[in-house]
């Protein structure tokens, strides 16, 4: 079903963010994961994704993130 789609979830809970990561793999997604704001920032430099889904909870950035 989501064959070939590239996603990014983001999610400061390891629980919430490897359940999410093996329900999308197991339909075909191609996943990447980050466990803050900083490293999906950094995977967001090196490539685009086609959906991104986030914790909208996640602490905020700092001025030297």
């Amino acid at each position: 079903m989501l064959e070939g789609t590239q996603v990014l979830v983001v999610d400061d809970e390891a629980d919430a963010r490897e359940a999410l990561v093996g329900l999308l793999e197991r339909y075909g997604a191609e996943v990447r994961s980050a466990g803050s704001v900083a490293e999906a920032m950094a995977a967001l430099r090196t490539a685009l994704p086609h959906v991104l889904v986030s914790d909208i909870g996640m602490p905020a950035r700092t001025a030297t993130s």
